[in-house]
C-alpha cells in the first residue's frame, strides 16, 4: 500500500470516528485516482494537495454521491520520480478508476499518456505546465494550468520592461526545465533580446560548479531559474558574487514556495520576480473554507488547481453516468469534461457542487467556474483562458507584483 494511499484510509477512518481500524472501500465505490508527491523532491505539496481533493470528496458524498455511489479517492505517491510514478498510475489504471488528478512532474504526464491512451482513462494535470514542444495530441489528456507560451512571453515581457538585455538562462534538464526553457527563451528572443548564456544540469546533480563557473564567466543583467526550490536554492546560495551586480533573478512556477524562500538568503532574492498561474479575485473565499476545514491551514496555490481538477471530474462522472446510465465506463467520463465547463448549462461555483449534481441528475448542463477561475478547455484540452500572474520576493515573502 502506498503512503498516499495509507494516509487517505486513516483520515477516512478519522472522520468516521474509528481510529482502531482502517475501512475498506465500499464495494459500490467509484473511484477517482490522485497522483501525489508525497515523498522526493516535491513532497513538501503532497499532503496539502490531497486535503482539497478531500473536500471534494466531502461535498459529493454529503449530496448523495454518483448516481447513489460513494465517491472513493485513491491517493498513489509518485515519490517525485517518473519511474514509481508511472508504476503508481499504471496501478491506478489497473485498479479502476475513472479518472486521474495530477501528477505534479511533467515527465510524469507525459511518460502517463500512452497508458491513458490505452485504457482511455481521462487525467486532469494540474503541475504539468510545459510538455515537450511538439507531443502528440492526446484527447485523454486535459491540463487546467496555463501552458508554458503562456507563462514565457509574461515573463519575456516583463524582462524587457525591466530593459533587460543580455540574461542568462539555467534549467534543469527534465521535461518540465527543458519545455519552459525554450518557451522562454523563444519568447524573449522573439522580440529581439539574446542570451548571454544558456545551460542545463541533471535532475538530482549533486554537483553544480560547471554551471557556477560559467554563469559568473559571463556579463549578464538577469538570470532566469528554471528549477526546482533545493537546485535554485543550492545555485543562489553559491553566488555571493552575484551580490555586487545588477542582475535580477527571475523565477518560474516551480519556486513559488515556502521551501525556496526557507533556503535562501533573503538579500539575495529581494527583488526576484517570477511567473505562474493566477488566482481569482474571490480567491480569498477558497482559502476561509480551507482553513475552516483544515484548522487554519492556508492553502497553497496548487490546492486551488487540484480542487476543481477533482471537481471538473466528479461532475463529468455525473453527466456520463446520467447520459450512459450504470455501465458507463472511462471513456464516457472523458467525453463529458468539456461539456461540463463549457457555455451552455447553469453556471455554478466550486461552492454549488451539490446543485451541479442535482442538475446533472435531471439531464441538464451546468458551467462549472472552479476556484482557480473559468475552466473552459480549448480544442487542445488545455484551459481557455489562463490566467497568469507576476509575483516578486520582497522582505522574504511572496507577494504580487
Amino acid at each position: 500500500m502506498s503512503i498516499g494511499t495509507s494516509r487517505l484510509l486513516a483520515f477516512v477512518a478519522l472522520l468516521m470516528g474509528c481510529q482502531s481500524s482502517v475501512p475498506e472501500r465500499p464495494a459500490n465505490a467509484i473511484s477517482i485516482g490522485a497522483l501525489l508527491p508525497f515523498t522526493g523532491a516535491t513532497s513538501g505539496a503532497g499532503e496539502t494537495l490531497e486535503r482539497s481533493i478531500l473536500m471534494v470528496a466531502e461535498q459529493i458524498n454529503a449530496a448523495g454521491g454518483i448516481a447513489g455511489r460513494p465517491l472513493w479517492i485513491e491517493s498513489r505517491d509518485t515519490h517525485s520520480n517518473v519511474e514509481v510514478g508511472l508504476a503508481a498510475g499504471q496501478d491506478l489504471i489497473e485498479q479502476g478508476v475513472f479518472a486521474i488528478v495530477g501528477p505534479e512532474e511533467p515527465d510524469l504526464a507525459v511518460a502517463m499518456i500512452p497508458a491513458l491512451n490505452r485504457a482511455q482513462v481521462p487525467m486532469i494535470s494540474v503541475g504539468a505546465s510545459s510538455p515537450p514542444a511538439g507531443l502528440q495530441f492526446s484527447s485523454y489528456w486535459f491540463r487546467i494550468v496555463p501552458t508554458g507560451t503562456v507563462l514565457g512571453q509574461a515573463l519575456a515581457d516583463r524582462m524587457h520592461s525591466d530593459k533587460v538585455q543580455s540574461p542568462a538562462l539555467i534549467f534543469v534538464n527534465d521535461e518540465y526545465g527543458r519545455a519552459m526553457a525554450t518557451a522562454i527563451q523563444a519568447q524573449f528572443e522573439k522580440s529581439g533580446g539574446r542570451f548571454s548564456l544558456v545551460m542545463s544540469f541533471e535532475p538530482g546533480s549533486a554537483d553544480l560548479s560547471p554551471v557556477l563557473r560559467r554563469l559568473l564567466a559571463v556579463q549578464q543583467d538577469g538570470v532566469v531559474l528554471v528549477t526546482y526550490p533545493a537546485s535554485a536554492s543550492s545555485i543562489i546560495a553559491a553566488i555571493p558574487e552575484m551580490a555586487g551586480r545588477s542582475a535580477r533573478f527571475y523565477l518560474t512556477p516551480s519556486l513559488r514556495s515556502e521551501v525556496f524562500l526557507q533556503n535562501v538568503i533573503p538579500s539575495q532574492v529581494e527583488g526576484a520576480v517570477g511567473v505562474s498561474a493566477a488566482l481569482p479575485a474571490d480567491a480569498s473565499a477558497f482559502a476561509s473554507t480551507f482553513a475552516t476545514r483544515w484548522s487554519g491551514e492556508q492553502p497553497i496555490v496548487g490546492d486551488y488547481f487540484y480542487f476543481d481538477a477533482t471537481a471538473v471530474a466528479a461532475l463529468a462522472l455525473q453527466a456520463a453516468a446520467s447520459a450512459v446510465g450504470p455501465g458507463f465506463s472511462p471513456r464516457d467520463v472523458q467525453k463529458n469534461i468539456s461539456p461540463v465547463t463549457s457555455p451552455g448549462g447553469l453556471v455554478v461555483t466550486w461552492e454549488e457542487l451539490v446543485p451541479a449534481l442535482t442538475e446533472l441528475r435531471g439531464g441538464k448542463a451546468v458551467v462549472y467556474r472552479g476556484a482557480s477561475g473559468p475552466l473552459g478547455f480549448d480544442d487542445s484540452n488545455n484551459v481557455a483562458q489562463p490566467l497568469i500572474q507576476l509575483w516578486k520576493i520582497q522582505n522574504g515573502q511572496i507577494i504580487p507584483d
